[in-house]
Parts: C-alpha cells; structure tokens; sequence
C-alpha cells in the first residue's frame, strides 16, 4: 500500500512536470503522461521487490529468485497441458484485433459506437469472468483435496449456477440497452 501511494504521489509531480513543461523542461502531454506513469509504476515495483528482498519477514521470497526458472520437464510439462488454451487465445487476440481493424476503416461513427459496446459488454463480462475464476478456484481446491466426487457435484451447481447469472446479466444487459449510450457525448 505504501508503494502504491508513493506511486500515486510521484504519478501526480511528474505528470504535473512533463505534461505542462513545469520546471524548464519541454511540455510533452499525453506522452508525458504515459512517461510518468511508467516511472511511477516501475518505482512502486522496485519498492515492492526490494522490500520484500530485503526484509526478514518474507523468507520465502529468496527461495523464488533461487528456484526462478523452472526446469525444462516442468516447461514441458505445462506446455503440454495448456498448448490449445495458448492457440485459442492467440486466436481470440487475432480475430479481435483483426475485428478492430475493420471497424477503425468504417470510419468515426462505426469506431465510437464499438467503443461504446465494448465498454458496456466489458463491464457485465467482469461478473461472468469474476464468477467463472470463483468456481475455478474452488474446484480447484476439491480437486486438489482429491475430493473428485464432491467436485463433479459441485460442478453442476456451479454451472447451474453461472447459467443463472449469464441470463440475470442479459436480462439486464437488454434492459439497460438504450440507456447506456446516451451517457456518452457524441
């Protein structure tokens, strides 16, 4: 918390320096705000690691950096389990990327519009995405007691579960369809 709030402090000083030119430097705007913000981050980072490095009270970190590189048949390992997930989500960024494109060449009408979906759909996804991560977990942590029997149970509630949710979602999705847009200034 504390590195956060240095963070935020020296955020606030140099992008009130780089985005003005305050104190004889030249005023750069947006790029000196992204400036600031990559110092200010990279700075709460650093106070983090080295704490942590350094203080008594976090042992176990020493043993990360010792053991920071796994070994190749863990690598393997976890490639072979998770190689399609890598492909499909490879494809997704593509296919959204590509889908971007299309609509910033349609011009500004079509490229605000999306813009607006996508904030809207990006909000209401959070819930499925934050409901769907919640049930991971606690599958997880059966499947990990070797629990497997009150894990398949479990399952079905769960997706009984997330069914319900994706349709409360909708619903309200639908329900706030025309609402939504006119928060924006066109």
């Amino acid at each position: 918390m504390l590195s956060n709030i240095i963070a935020v402090v020296l955020n606030l000083v140099l992008n009130y320096i780089l985005i003005f030119g305050n104190f004889g430097l030249p005023a750069l705007g947006v790029k000196g705000a992204a400036i600031a913000t990559v110092i200010s981050r990279f700075i709460a980072c650093l106070i983090v690691v080295l704490y942590a490095h350094l203080s008594k009270k976090y042992t176990f970190v020493n043993a990360i950096f010792k053991r920071f590189f796994p070994k190749k048949e863990t690598i393997v390992y976890i490639f072979k389990n998770s190689y399609i997930l890598l492909i499909n989500e490879i494809m997704w960024s593509l296919g959204m990327t590509l889908l971007n494109y299309c609509f910033s060449k349609s011009g500004n009408e079509a490229y605000t519009a999306v813009n607006i979906t996508s904030t809207f759909s990006n909000l209401f996804g959070l819930v499925g995405t934050s409901v769907g991560t919640g049930m991971a977990v606690l599958l997880g942590q059966q499947l990990g007691s070797k629990k497997f029997v009150e894990a398949k149970e479990d399952s079905y509630r769960y997706i009984s579960f997330a069914l319900f949710i994706g349709i409360v979602v909708g619903t309200l999705m639908f329900i706030l369809r025309n609402t939504v847009p006119q928060l924006y200034d066109f």
